[in-house]
């Protein structure tokens, strides 16, 4: 399966000698960015104004993942957020037939690593929610069937490269552990 993204525009999969491309826009996305406060400037340069009207634009898809059964596309959308300085992302799924809008799915500031169970009815992504600050945090999401968002690991510097076991009952990942 070859996958691309073009920054703020759309995501293409590709695979069993057909296409798709799932349009996600630039205003669907920007209706989940968080408010801004007023700039503290009173009168702000012009070359201010502009690097805030290029930054505080950029929206970027990335991280694609097909969920096995080939019927969805996880992926994680990357706002930057001029005014606090940060970079803020969710992940977002779409049908692979273009046939329902892509949504956001999760709502964290800081989700990514989306990852598909074997059949396809969970959805695990990497966050940093946990009530201590910088320690990273694994989730299990339930999709197309009934259930919460569980979390199923937290982990001090970090948590990546996440994949499920063939029969879906473990889920492996990546981090440094202090020695």
């Amino acid at each position: 399966v070859g996958i691309g993204a073009s920054v703020g525009e759309c995501l293409a999969v590709a695979g069993e000698g057909r296409e798709q491309v799932v349009r996600f826009h630039r205003p669907m996305v920007a209706q989940q960015r968080l408010p801004s406060p007023p700039m503290s400037s009173p009168a702000p340069n012009a070359h201010a104004t502009i690097a805030e009207r290029i930054i505080g634009n950029i929206t970027q898809a990335s991280q694609p993942a097909v969920s096995p059964d080939g019927k969805h596309v996880a992926f994680v959308v990357t706002r930057v957020d001029f005014q606090q300085n940060k970079y803020f992302s969710t992940v977002w799924v779409a049908a692979t037939d273009g046939s329902t809008a892509p949504r956001a799915v999760t709502a964290g500031d800081h989700d990514a690593n989306p990852a598909w169970s074997p059949d396809s009815s969970l959805l695990a992504f990497t966050s940093r929610r946990s009530p201590t600050k910088g320690d990273a945090t694994l989730h299990v999401l339930p999709f197309g069937v009934p259930g919460e968002t569980r979390t199923v690991a937290t982990m001090k510097d970090g948590v990546g490269d996440v994949a499920f076991s063939p029969d879906g009952r473990w889920i492996g990942f990546t981090s440094r552990t202090r020695h």
